[in-house]
Order: C-alpha cells, then sequence, then structure tokens
C-alpha cells in the first residue's frame, strides 16, 4: 500500500522534472505521452504500459502536476513560472 505522504513525494518530483524540462527544452506546453517518455528517461517512471500517460493524467486529475490543464478531451502541461 502506498502511504499519501509518499505519493504526493513522487508527484512533487514528476511536477518538479517536467517542469525543468520545459523549461532546458524551452517549451510551454507538454502532453503527458511525451512527458511520461521524459520521466522514464529520468528514473521517475519504469514503463510507459499499455496506455501512455494514464499515470501522468490520473496525477494531473488529482491536482497534483503544476501547470497542468484539461483542454477539451485532452491534458497539457503548461511550464509554471
Amino acid at each position: 500500500m502506498v502511504k499519501s505522504g509518499d505519493r504526493n513525494t513522487r508527484s512533487s518530483q514528476v511536477s518538479k522534472c517536467i517542469q525543468k524540462e520545459l523549461r532546458v527544452r524551452n517549451l510551454k506546453t507538454v502532453d503527458p505521452v511525451t512527458a511520461t517518455q521524459w520521466l522514464i528517461k529520468a528514473g521517475l517512471q519504469e514503463e510507459i504500459g499499455t496506455r501512455p500517460g494514464s499515470f501522468l493524467r490520473s496525477l494531473c486529475r488529482m491536482g497534483l502536476i503544476a501547470g497542468a490543464k484539461k483542454k477539451g478531451s485532452k491534458w497539457e502541461i503548461g511550464r509554471s513560472h
């Protein structure tokens, strides 16, 4: 069982990693599938699974990812300042 504090710590690391990559790549937004690839390279996620980006989208729905917004039926993660 994953404790709430563990989930919050991990989601904070995920969010920081995505924001760092957005700045480094000079991007304003990223989709969850691309961001998941970044997380795999950073060692924060093991595999992409059968539904790419689903783990990240669930964190977005919970409000745990900085800059995450739903546009229509799609999620995007924007650079926070």
